[in-house]
């Protein structure tokens, strides 16, 4: 299959830093915790970092049972409770802390009413950090917390009709369609001095998803993608006509090989399983361009 990769690249250590930052600036709104309320907000937080290597994706691909297959692929695509995850809620005027227990499970009580965000980080046990994406949030609300090693980040330009850049245009991404607890999950800049515009901390998709993406070449298709980024752009003296607002799917280049190889091990399973059409050969999917963890050439052209 092949994919449209572009010779762009957005540094994503600097894309790091910027979303480590932001979960900084969030835990430092108001240190002190000086209200109390009858509002909880509670879930579970998972492990999402997927163990997709040749050995797994063969054992898989060897499978005898869909019952043993579905507990390879569950292996495969990781979401195992996260135990001793450090959570973090806050507010303008309420900030606490607490610890996953051993099955993943967090909770707070007594909070004010109000909006929060949310969000989870933990050192795993090479001493890498995994961290959630911040959700938005109410209270009385179940919020699944899913911790990631990296992010996708989206890069594109902000241009008139004649291709000149324009400065300081608010850019959202928005993940469609709504996140389950109800509220929109965005990501926000503000174009530069050439247009430029990057939205970073955007959680990757599910290994399964992707495969499923790759197989039908189709958002509707079977097991296919469901995560996308609708990007809205406001700036003074122009519009965005509706037709023109871009809808990417969250697949980068990393994801591209643990893909395809976790294709060919549900593809060679189902033959082996006496289905074989329900993974066909992979299609010229309409795949955004890609470096690593960013998706690149996002560009959205503005009217006058």
């Amino acid at each position: 299959m092949r994919s449209r990769i572009s010779s762009y690249s957005v540094a994503m250590s600097e894309a790091g830093v910027v979303f480590v930052l932001s979960l900084l600036l969030v835990a430092a709104t108001s240190g002190q915790e000086v209200q109390r309320g009858t509002g909880t907000i509670k879930g579970t937080v998972v492990d999402a970092t997927p163990d997709c290597s040749p050995e797994k994706c063969e054992k898989l691909a060897n499978c005898k049972s869909q019952e043993e297959a579905t507990q390879v692929l569950r292996e495969v695509l990781g979401g195992q409770p996260a135990s001793g995850a450090t959570v973090t809620v806050a507010s303008r005027e309420t900030k606490r802390t607490t610890v996953t227990d051993p099955h993943g499970r967090y909770a707070f009580t007594g909070l004010p009413t109000g909006p929060y965000t949310i969000y989870a980080v933990m050192i795993d046990s090479e001493g890498k950090p995994r961290w959630s994406a911040p959700r938005a949030t109410q209270c009385d609300k179940t919020v699944p917390l899913v911790l990631h090693g990296e992010f996708i980040t989206v890069s594109g330009r902000i241009v008139d009709p004649n291709g000149r850049p324009i400065v300081g245009a608010k850019v959202t991404g928005t993940l469609v369609p709504m996140s389950e607890v109800g509220v929109p999950e965005t990501r926000g800049a503000v174009s530069g001095a050439n247009g430029f515009y990057v939205l970073t901390g955007f959680e990757p998709v599910n290994l399964y998803r992707v495969a499923g993406y790759l197989n039908g070449g189709s958002l509707d298709a079977p097991g296919a993608l469901q995560t996308q980024v609708e990007i809205r752009v406001q700036a003074e003296g122009f519009r965005q006509d509706p037709a023109n607002v871009p809808r990417v799917p969250l697949i980068a280049e990393t994801q591209l090989v643990p893909g395809l190889r976790l294709w060919k091990a549900l593809a060679q399973h189902a033959a082996t399983m006496g289905d074989a059409e329900r993974w066909n050969e992979p299609q010229e999917c309409p795949l955004p361009a890609s470096r690593g963890n960013t998706i690149t050439g996002i560009d959205i052209v503005l009217n006058l």
